[in-house]
């Protein structure tokens, strides 16, 4: 008898340390956090506030997103309150097919397409607010930060996916604090140099996973990013990152972190 009050006060003990050590870990974050996912290949990105209000940027290609989730927001939650698909490429879009099948999705941004693409159907069809997104910058208020959001303008209807990359900018009271958009070419980024005041912003995804294609010199410079993070899974058969864009981001940005180096990576805006 007295080895079964033993056992069960281990048990006890070991669930309250387990319980205290979650409720740590999900409070020790104030204010919002971007989490970059170790994802075999693609994009998987949480943005969270305080009141674990949550934001999705693409899933990447694999579970890695969904397995790491729960470092991060309640055992209860059961929903996430935005979610963009920059574009439905597999290594953007799979893990949010898994992820759906398991939690609600709120609101889904996706941009248009002259085409019909069934794994975005299929994740439109298991979301409950759809919101499609072309040139026209939408305004959109999430997790109370500031979302820019719109497609880069296309001459022609183009089959290329990453031509209709989301360009996504956030903004946290007028601070200029993530840039991401998706995987758009250098074209794109000429097209951005002129069009839009990307300057100085705190966070940059690398476009393209750091391909070469993308990530010039001149958008380095002009957008002048304090952190970059480059998402490029370990030993993918895309041979990203490319050494060209890793030197161009290295040159132009105070400090650069990879996915495929670092794994997991967290930061906290300002």
């Amino acid at each position: 008898m007295k080895k079964q009050h033993k056992t069960l006060f281990i048990i006890t003990i070991s669930l309250i340390l387990l319980i205290g050590f979650r409720y740590y870990h999900l409070t020790k974050y104030k204010g919002i956090i971007v989490v970059f996912f170790n994802t075999k290949e693609g994009d998987a990105i949480l943005i969270r506030n305080t009141d674990f209000c949550s934001i999705l940027i693409d899933g990447g290609s694999d579970y890695a997103m969904l397995d790491s989730l729960y470092k991060y927001l309640p055992f209860n939650k059961r929903d996430f309150d935005h979610v963009f698909v920059s574009h439905p490429h597999h290594d953007h879009i799979h893990g949010l097919n898994l992820i759906s099948k398991r939690f609600e999705i709120q609101n889904l941004y996706y941009p248009f397409l002259p085409f019909q693409k069934e794994s975005l159907d299929d994740l439109k069809d298991l979301s409950k607010n759809k919101f499609e997104v072309n040139q026209e910058i939408k305004d959109i208020k999430a997790c109370e930060l500031d979302f820019k959001v719109y497609k880069v303008p296309l001459e022609k209807d183009e089959k290329d996916l990453n031509l209709h990359s989301l360009v996504i900018e956030i903004y946290d009271n007028q601070e200029f604090i993530f840039f991401a958009a998706g995987d758009i070419y250098q074209e794109q980024e000429n097209y951005l140099m002129q069009n839009r005041n990307l300057k100085n912003v705190y966070l940059f995804k690398s476009n393209h996973h750091g391909s070469k294609t993308s990530n010039s010199k001149e958008f380095l410079e002009f957008l002048n990013p304090k952190v970059t993070v480059v998402t490029a899974g370990y030993a993918n058969r895309f041979k990203h990152p490319h050494q060209k864009a890793i030197q161009n981001i290295a040159q132009h940005s105070r400090l650069v972190l990879r996915t495929d180096v670092e794994g997991e990576i967290l930061i906290q805006p300002p």
